[in-house]
């Protein structure tokens, strides 16, 4: 077998080539670091509450930015251009001014307002704040480069839009029951507060198995003090008396109580949820959406109704059975 050789006029050629691509890559990362250190780029959204029970008037209850480029940029005022002739102002901040750092993202939430004016006139925008409008309003920053139009919107993709492409997913929610801003978990069945000599608070919470260890240093509970509240807080006074528990006033919470109440509306027979495979996932949701569309379609044939969602029908089993074929 010959040893590999190359000739001069190959060496040169490949080196010619290693440094030409070199040199192109080294162009483009200059030219993409120049890109993220150039100009303004902030995309953004807002939240917009057209009608509540605080104010007659719609108004914006939050606004997020995102700083898409590697360089700060100070913005001195935010408003919302709702038509051409019609800015509406969210915040001056002249005298302390807004820094969105790079790839920074900022979010503000207002509180409702009583009306809107200017040069001491009221201004009724309620025709700004029509469904028809929503997709015309614009974010527009006040910077040091002069006013910046923000024409990017941020999109969230939320998992609940998995549920409406198949009816079969589950997005599970975790349900707090919580006291004084603070969860104890669904095993509580008591919550003791503690009130000391110089009016601190403090919260104990009590576990159906507590008897079996030592809760309390001076004293540890016994299986028929938790039978049911009154007797937790005729023992703990008992305790108190006798100087073993030392506080100012305790008050027992009955978390069960609580829960039948905050939870009354739930139907508190689980369904199992089992692991499936994307394969069986995705042929069992087709099926489970086909036969719940089919049954709401002849359900309005059969009391007369107009059928107006029927294309639209049509047009959901088109896609879903295009979305099994990519699949396959």
């Amino acid at each position: 077998m010959k040893p590999f050789h190359l000739s001069n006029e190959e060496i040169i050629f490949w080196v010619t080539v290693l440094t030409a691509w070199a040199t192109i890559i080294s162009l483009g990362y200059t030219a993409l670091t120049f890109r993220l250190k150039s100009g303004i780029q902030i995309r953004g959204s807002y939240n917009l509450v057209t009608s509540s029970v605080s104010c007659k008037d719609g108004y914006i209850e939050r606004i997020t930015l995102e700083n898409l480029k590697d360089k700060a940029v100070v913005i001195y005022e935010i408003y919302l251009r709702l038509a051409s002739n019609c800015y509406l102002t969210l915040e001056m901040r002249e005298a302390d001014p807004l820094i969105l750092k790079p790839f920074e993202v900022y979010t503000k939430e207002y509180d409702p307002v009583d009306f809107y004016g200017m040069s001491m006139k009221t201004l009724d925008l309620s025709l700004m704040f029509k469904a028809e409008r929503i997709n015309k309003i614009r974010i527009v920053l006040s910077t040091g480069e002069g006013l910046y139009h923000v024409k990017q919107s941020i999109r969230r993709r939320r998992a609940y839009e998995l549920f409406f492409k198949n009816y079969f997913t589950a997005i599970a929610q975790p349900i707090r029951l919580t006291h004084e801003g603070r969860a104890y978990g669904g095993n509580a069945v008591y919550l003791l507060e503690l009130v000391d000599s110089k009016g601190e608070e403090d919260c104990v919470p009590i576990y159906p198995e507590d008897y079996k260890v030592k809760k309390f240093r001076d004293f540890s509970l016994t299986r028929e003090s938790l039978a049911s509240r009154d007797s937790l807080e005729k023992y703990l006074q008992s305790k108190q008396e006798e100087g073993f528990l030392k506080c100012a006033r305790l008050n027992v919470i009955d978390m069960q109580v609580r829960r039948e109440m905050s939870y009354a509306e739930y139907n508190r027979n689980p369904i199992i949820v089992k692991p499936m495979s994307k394969l069986t996932d995705e042929i069992i949701g087709f099926a489970y959406m086909f036969t719940s569309n089919a049954k709401n379609s002849w359900r309005n044939r059969r009391t007369g109704s107009r059928i107006n969602n029927k294309p639209m029908f049509y047009r959901r089993l088109k896609s879903d059975l295009q979305r099994l074929w990519r699949f396959r």
